[in-house]
């Protein structure tokens, strides 16, 4: 029977964690600026954005923050700047 150390035991774990920034976003207008600011980052236009993400005439209405920007539409914007959405208890 193999024995091991707690920290070696731990030092395993720990070598297979994925460290990610993870930041809490609280409304549309927060994630539309979010958006805007990887979107900048990346180089693009809106129009480029919208067609890249496979969206029509979204990106400015979710920027700007409006509250009508439907779901679907801003995951889809999220994922193509590389931006994961998880959702959680408080």
């Amino acid at each position: 029977m193999v024995t091991y150390e707690k920290k070696e035991i731990l030092e395993v774990m720990f070598s297979s964690l994925t460290v990610i920034n993870m930041e809490k976003i609280s409304d549309i207008e927060e994630t539309g600026q979010l958006l805007k600011q990887k979107r900048e980052g990346q180089g693009l236009n809106q129009k480029e954005f919208a067609e890249g993400a496979g969206v029509n005439r979204t990106v400015s209405s979710v920027e700007r923050g409006k509250p009508t920007a439907q779901i679907g539409k801003v995951i889809k914007l999220l994922r193509y700047v590389g931006i994961s959405n998880y959702v959680g208890d408080e």
